[in-house]
């Protein structure tokens, strides 16, 4: 596998040649240096998400979020407000917002099921099925593609990265 010359900053010098990043030893990149690469590196996938939830809008009339609450309620079949939240981690409130445009826009519906009438379950419409069929996954295409052509290590520990990051972001209450 060939690897692009790219400027690596190594403690307080930085290198200026082709490195398998294999050879690098950790304990010479500076903490500070991955910190901030971590930071740049969050920020920047925040604005792709944000202009793809844009792009979304305007090509299918729906953001991002309410996409990935559509797809779940189609994958999993009648859910809860709450189930949902917690399938989506978004906030009960949020995830409410988000059906109300939905079932507003036609692609769900509420239904009381059960004698507990308090119990309201969120179904997906045939516009709402259709439309999941139709737009593109809430993942931008390139990175979908780009992580499914990797090797399965590679993109478990992508995804197991993610999750830790995750974790570590929390607020915990």
């Amino acid at each position: 596998m060939e690897y692009e010359s790219v400027p690596v900053l190594l403690g307080s010098t930085t290198v200026d040649e082709t490195l398998d990043p294999r050879e690098v030893e950790l304990k010479d990149i500076s903490l500070e240096t991955c910190s901030f690469r971590i930071l740049i590196a969050l920020r920047r996938i925040m604005h792709f998400v944000d202009t793809y939830s844009k792009k979304l809008a305007v090509e299918h009339h729906i953001t991002g979020p309410q996409l990935i609450c559509l797809y779940s309620i189609v994958k999993e079949g009648p859910l809860t407000l709450s189930d949902l939240g917690r399938r989506v981690s978004l906030s009960m409130s949020t995830v409410n917002g988000i059906v109300d445009r939905l079932d507003y826009k036609g692609l769900v519906v509420r239904e009381r099921k059960d004698r507990d009438r308090r119990k309201v379950l969120i179904t997906a419409t045939d516009a709402g099925k259709k439309l999941t069929s139709q737009a593109p996954f809430p993942l931008q295409d390139r990175l979908a593609q780009a992580i499914a052509g990797l090797p399965e290590l590679e993109q478990v520990s992508i995804a197991l990265s993610f999750e830790r990051v995750v974790e570590m972001m929390e607020i915990k209450v």
